[in-house]
Parts: C-alpha cells; sequence; structure tokens
C-alpha cells in the first residue's frame, strides 16, 4: 500500500533562461533605468538618497534594485560612486542622423551631454568654439564606435530636417 506521503516525480525541464541584472526588456524598464540614472546624477550632487529618487520620480528601493552596484553606504547614508555602469539609452550621433544606443557608462553619458550642450550652443549662436574638442574624437555606444558629429554645414543640415533635438537627450524607446 502506498504512503499518502509520497513524493510525485515532476517533469524535467530546461532551466528558465535568466537576463542580466539591471538589463531591461521593456519600454516601461528603460524608462525606470533612466530615472534611476538620473538619481545617481542627482546624488552626485549632493543630495541624499531619498532626495535623489524622489527629484527623479522613483523610490529609493528601485534606485538600490537598478543602482546598487553604484551605491556605497557609509554610516547608514548612501553615497554614489563617481562613476556608475548603469544602462541609459541616449541619442547618439552619426552623420545620417541621430541614432538611439545603449549607454553603459555615466563617464560616457556625461560626454555626450556636453557633446549635445556644444552642438546646441553652436546651432543657437554659430558659435563652432565649444564644438572643438570634439573634433576627431569616439564615443564607444551599443558596442560600437561613433565619431563626434562636428561639421557645420552637417550639424545645420540635420538640425533642418530635424534630426537634432534638445527635449531629452534620453530615450524610452527599444
Amino acid at each position: 500500500m502506498a504512503s499518502s506521503h509520497q513524493k510525485t516525480k515532476r517533469a524535467r525541464t530546461a532551466p528558465r533562461k535568466r537576463r542580466s541584472e539591471g538589463q531591461p526588456t521593456s519600454v516601461r524598464s528603460v524608462a525606470t533605468q533612466h530615472r534611476v540614472a538620473r538619481a545617481m546624477t542627482e546624488m552626485r550632487k549632493g543630495r541624499s538618497l531619498t532626495e535623489a529618487a524622489t527629484q527623479a520620480g522613483t523610490t529609493v528601493r528601485t534606485v538600490r534594485k537598478y543602482a546598487g552596484h553604484a551605491l556605497r553606504r557609509r554610516a547608514r547614508i548612501y553615497e554614489a560612486l563617481p562613476k556608475d555602469e548603469v544602462r541609459r539609452r541616449m541619442r547618439v550621433p552619426t552623420n545620417q542622423g541621430v541614432a538611439v544606443e545603449d549607454i553603459h557608462s555615466s563617464r560616457t553619458a556625461s560626454r555626450l551631454s556636453k557633446y549635445w550642450g556644444a552642438v546646441d550652443h553652436y546651432l543657437r549662436t554659430g558659435d563652432q568654439r565649444r564644438l572643438r574638442p570634439f573634433v576627431g574624437k569616439r564615443i564607444r555606444a551599443g558596442g560600437h564606435l561613433f565619431l563626434f558629429v562636428t561639421d557645420p554645414e552637417l550639424l545645420s543640415r540635420l538640425a533642418e530636417v530635424g534630426e537634432v533635438r534638445f527635449e531629452d537627450l534620453y530615450s524610452a524607446t527599444i
């Protein structure tokens, strides 16, 4: 007679493939990482984790989930490390227009932001001096190298056809 406590054998299934930590798969997750990146920026400006999360429109728990590796805790206070590897989808310049690519470094994101500031300054004033530091320079984004577009005529053409916009450097598209 069989015992009522016998274990039943389960069919063996293939292990589930896990996505790597911090890699969003949906538009919602990309937007979340965008908010987390903004919170990290606010923390580097001296805000507390709670203040930075609130300012960025997210929660402390979410910041710790996506960027915990970029935080240091000292005496119950969280500090942002000088750089992080939080993924950001940002607009990257190309000769054909603007591409949306993954940026995996806060330093690369900051450099790209300074570039876009220089482009905006040039398009508003015609002054090319702020573009000079980017001549011949490249950035790595999405596993590819991109040369900064610094040719004034090309930048003007791209702006005329609407390829250069400054509402937001980040993109929530996949």
